[in-house]
């Protein structure tokens, strides 16, 4: 609390009925009106949860406002995106690989905007890391049946993508696991039309905050 107060960082504390020292210190003091320590605490507990679906509201603006920039950026020249998809297009599996389209959900941000997206820019592409080819987690036939459903998916929400690109390696001896630029190669291979100079990358990770500076590409963060 001295760190908070001599760093100008707010501070809340929730407290009982009594005076403590504490409050001096604190910027904000929720008090409940009471001694027992039951009712304090279950009180505490409610509150608590009020303050994390207030971050996860504030969170949820804060993803708005990021496809909002990215929609943005089209009136910039930008005339081409290159989308991470796990963070990105899909909610991630923590500590795990998708592997089929049964655990494959779309972010509300890539559902409400993809259709807007195809409209403005001229081509999309997906790229991703799928480690768990490499590793032996799941079948490559695995993911291009949850890419056929994906994309299947994503023309009924009145999207389109150019094509998917993923990279089987473990690690960075793989040219096309990002960030290094393999995939990135690829596209341009199929599509020689593509300018990643007038490319957004959009990603989650740091991997693809590299990936796009190595591309000369601009990156938007999605978190």
């Amino acid at each position: 609390m001295n760190v908070c107060k001599s760093s100008n960082i707010k501070s809340i504390v929730f407290t009982g009925q009594c005076v403590h020292d504490i409050d001096l210190l604190a910027e904000e003091i929720i008090m409940i009106p009471s001694n027992d320590v039951q009712i304090i605490q279950e009180c505490h507990d409610i509150i608590s949860h009020i303050v994390c679906e207030l971050v996860e509201e504030i969170v949820d603006l804060k993803t708005v406002n990021e496809w909002e920039q990215i929609k943005n950026e089209f009136k910039n020249g930008y005339k081409f995106l290159i989308l991470d998809r796990d963070g990105v297009v899909n909610i991630t599996k923590p500590n795990g690989y998708i592997s089929s389209f049964s655990e494959f959900v779309f972010t509300d941000g890539f559902k409400s905007n993809i259709k807007l997206l195809s409209e403005c820019f001229d081509r999309i592409f997906i790229t991703t890391n799928q480690a768990g080819i490499g590793k032996g987690i799941m079948t490559e036939n695995e993911l291009l049946t949850l890419h056929e459903c994906m994309l299947s998916e994503i023309k009924k929400l009145g999207g389109s993508i150019d094509k998917v690109y993923y990279s089987k390696g473990i690690d960075d001896t793989d040219k096309t696991r990002k960030p290094n630029t393999g995939m990135a190669e690829n596209i341009k291979r199929d599509f020689p039309d593509i300018d990643f100079s007038k490319t957004i990358v959009v990603g989650d990770s740091f991997a693809d905050r590299l990936f796009a500076n190595r591309i000369n590409a601009k990156f938007i963060l999605v978190q």
